[in-house]
């Protein structure tokens, strides 16, 4: 290919722009879009479309994409938000460089999109990535380029194992795996039970037909987090939806979300979002 550029991997210089784990808003769109830099999208929950000159195709937790810049494509999130991770990235710090397709010498083809598995080491990397390297240390970005390049490697190495063909597929009907589909139907119970204080893990297992101990192993498989964590998460994300009322009391927005206590859910909050509940509130609606 005349626009394809061959990389020695020894010598990636990898510039890390940004890098987060997050839910999508519940039928969002991204795009059309063209990016400036190189991006990795892992799809972690639910699903979605992606769509660009090859097609539209179904987004499944565990399919992670390579997108390339001056790429136009959209990706469009499920109902229910699609939880994902992404990092922006140049491979070369000072050039910025190169642009079009890259191959990395030695390397496996890279077959886009994959599907990676979030219980693989290469998801748990990903994970790991967009989850735990936040900035503002000195450090930061130097383990953000080991954990970067020990992706890389991983993906490199192989074996790798395209993601099926889902073109114009229901999101919420899609899935590899048995497996998959179960977690997705406790998911979807979850959904309509977060402001139920007396959810329990024991509920999801039961609505996906399983027992707890092998529910709570399957959903660390398909979602890369145990079931409370999960059920946590999700009850956070709502609270982030409802604040943004300021009509809704503190307490109210709490036991929306399935928390008795105000004051356990303005801990929680604080752990995840570094603000209380009406510090987040504030910020929003000022813009910042």
């Amino acid at each position: 290919m005349p626009d394809e550029t061959l990389l020695d991997p020894y010598a990636l210089r990898p510039h890390i722009r940004r890098w987060a784990h997050h839910p999508g808003f519940a039928r969002g769109t991204v795009g059309p879009r063209e990016l400036p830099d190189h991006e990795f999208v892992l799809i972690t929950s639910h699903g979605g479309w992606y769509e660009d000159d090859a097609g539209r195709r179904g987004l499944v937790p565990g399919d992670l994409y390579l997108l390339r810049p001056k790429r136009r494509h959209t990706f469009q999130w499920g109902p229910y938000g699609t939880w994902h991770c992404f990092i922006h990235f140049d491979f070369d710090a000072e050039q910025r460089q190169p642009v079009g397709d890259v191959r990395l010498a030695g390397a496996r083809p890279f077959p886009n999109p994959l599907h990676l598995g979030l219980g693989t080491p290469a998801g748990k990397f990903m994970l790991d990535i967009a989850r735990a390297v936040k900035p503002g240390s000195p450090w930061c970005r130097l383990r953000w380029r080991g954990a970067f390049l020990n992706l890389m490697a991983l993906l490199c190495d192989g074996p790798l194992r395209p993601a099926g063909s889902r073109d114009g597929a229901d999101p919420e009907a899609l899935g590899p795996s048995v497996n998959e589909w179960r977690v997705r139907r406790a998911l979807d119970v979850l959904e309509k039970r977060l402001g139920d204080p007396q959810l329990a893990a024991g509920d999801l297992a039961s609505a996906a037909g399983l027992s707890e101990p092998h529910f709570r192993r399957l959903c660390r498989e398909v979602t890369g987090r145990g079931p409370l964590d999960v059920i946590r998460r999700r009850r956070l994300t709502l609270a982030r939806r409802l604040l943004l009322d300021p009509q809704q009391p503190i307490a109210a927005v709490s036991r929306a979300c399935g928390f008795d206590d105000p004051r356990y859910f303005a801990r929680l909050f604080r752990q995840e979002e570094g603000l209380s509940p009406q510090e987040y509130r504030a910020a929003i609606l000022a813009g910042r």
